[in-house]
């Protein structure tokens, strides 16, 4: 038994696969399982090749997600150092196969729940900090207004004045310069404050970023704004009830959600600038080296290939610009097409 990686589907036919662990190729002739495997799939299976033709046998009950590719070969390199398995090492190593199988199997059927982080690392907990205010909106605004300059630009979204010139409500972006992940940003956005008469709201989305807020906001306001009320939700139960609601055919706020060409241009930009800065990004799953330095090795462009594959399911969701991010991505690191599904 072995790790096979699902190259290319022929609907009703046949499945292209890679031995994930000796690096072999097979066209193997499948009727039922291509009409339910997709490219990138994993499956833990035997091909039995006579004659040169290539069947299944044997194939575990569960698909294994694309997301488990470089972890496998992780575990194949601890094993094997310097080389790839051989059919030999197949049977030499069963038993630890065999395990490798049961440890995925156990995280399928009773997943861990995900780690969602912001840029700054910190798990994520949307927070909203509500401060009654006791002095002037023009007054807290020129106090907190700092908070929404970096480089010398000013990100206050949105500033309301009466036919005096005075502030009557303001918008401000929370920033900093840099960010710790995406060395490309000129700045990271930390969280909103919107200021209006009788108080003062804050928006962060981790609890270290509400604390650091909360200090600055005291600081700056003093005596003249008290915390009044700490919101947290938690964002797996904000998306499970978006979810909710869509199937129940909730779509009340879709036009407010809907951005403007403009919008949807500058939105795209910062798209591409991410994509572009990953090919310098040091990535875990490449062992701690950049795209472009894995792309060097025919290790790397391994590992590349097994997470690019992991993109292009995610993305099957996405906007169809994200697919086009993802070639650029290939055409830059010189690797091959995407994995195909034909029918």
């Amino acid at each position: 038994m072995s790790v096979l990686a699902v190259e290319e589907v022929t609907v009703g036919r046949s499945l292209d696969l890679k031995d994930v662990l000796t690096g072999s190729r097979f066209h193997v002739l499948e009727q039922g399982a291509s009409q339910t495997l997709r490219p990138a799939d994993l499956i833990f299976t035997r091909i039995v090749t006579l004659d040169g033709v290539s069947l299944m046998f044997g194939a575990a009950p569960f698909v294994v997600p694309p997301r488990w590719h470089t972890h496998i070969i992780d575990w194949r390199e601890r094993l094997m150092r310097k080389r790839l398995m051989t059919r030999r090492d197949l049977a030499d190593f069963d038993i630890e196969i065999r395990h490798l199988h049961f440890e995925i199997a156990a995280d399928l059927l009773n997943p861990t729940s995900p780690q969602l982080c912001n840029t700054d690392g910190d798990p994520i907990a949307l927070t909203t900090l509500t401060f009654e205010l006791k002095t002037t909106v023009g007054e807290a605004f020129e106090k907190l207004a700092p908070l929404a300059m970096v480089h010398g630009e000013d990100h206050s979204d949105e500033v309301v004045r009466d036919a005096s010139g005075a502030v009557t409500n303001a918008v401000l972006s929370w920033v900093k310069a840099g960010n710790r992940q995406h060395k490309q940003w000129d700045y990271t956005v930390l969280g909103t404050i919107r200021i209006e008469a009788g108080r003062v709201v804050a928006d962060v989305n981790s609890a270290r970023r509400a604390d650091r807020l909360k200090r600055e906001i005291s600081k700056r306001l003093s005596r003249t704004a008290a915390l009044i009320n700490t919101a947290v939700v938690d964002p797996l139960e904000a998306i499970e009830k978006r979810a909710r609601q869509r199937a129940a055919g909730d779509r009340h706020d879709e036009s407010a959600l809907e951005l403007s060409l403009e919008l949807q241009t500058i939105q795209e930009a910062m798209i591409r600038e991410q994509w572009e800065g990953w090919l310098d990004t040091r990535v875990p799953a490449l062992g701690n080296k950049t795209p472009r330095q894995a792309a060097r090795t025919a290790g790397g462009r391994e590992r590349l290939e097994a997470l690019l594959a992991e993109f292009d399911r995610d993305a099957a969701d996405e906007p169809s610009s994200v697919a086009a991010h993802l070639t650029a991505i290939r055409t830059a690191l010189g690797l091959t097409k995407p994995l195909r599904l034909r029918r």
